[in-house]
């Protein structure tokens, strides 16, 4: 009898030594971004900064109004109007009924636009947000 509890003892000391073990193990694993939950922010009223170099368009400022309305202020200081839409993470934005965006944010703080005017030329608009 004396023998069997000190069995018993034994194999649950192994089977919490080895349970521990896969605690650890997983607690060290790093989470699959798949897993994980991303906020998607919501862009009405949110202002960014937009990179166009690529397009030599320089530095314009997005502001994105409520009612899917759409201010630019471009290099230099002209001003220009849009539209835009959001479907969850997705983001379509129209230009002077010109340049058509589309992006799929997952960062509060930037993103990337693919962007293409009428005539077919493309580039890759760089936002950052600047009303944190």
């Amino acid at each position: 009898m004396y023998s069997e509890s000190i069995l018993r003892g034994k194999t649950m000391l192994r089977s919490l030594a080895i349970l521990l073990v896969f605690i650890v193990a997983a607690s060290a694993a790093p989470i699959p971004k798949s897993l994980l939950r991303v906020r998607v922010p919501d862009m009405t009223g949110t202002t960014w900064n937009s990179d166009e170099t690529e397009a030599d368009l320089g530095i314009e400022i997005y502001t994105f109004k409520e009612g899917g309305q759409l201010s630019i202020q471009a290099t230099g200081g002209s001003l220009m109007s849009g539209t835009w839409t959001q479907d969850g993470s997705t983001v379509r934005y129209r230009v002077n009924d010109y340049v058509d965006y589309e992006a799929t944010v997952t960062d509060p703080n930037s993103f990337e636009a693919k962007a293409k005017n009428q005539v077919s030329r493309a580039w890759t608009a760089k936002l950052t947000r600047v009303d944190k």
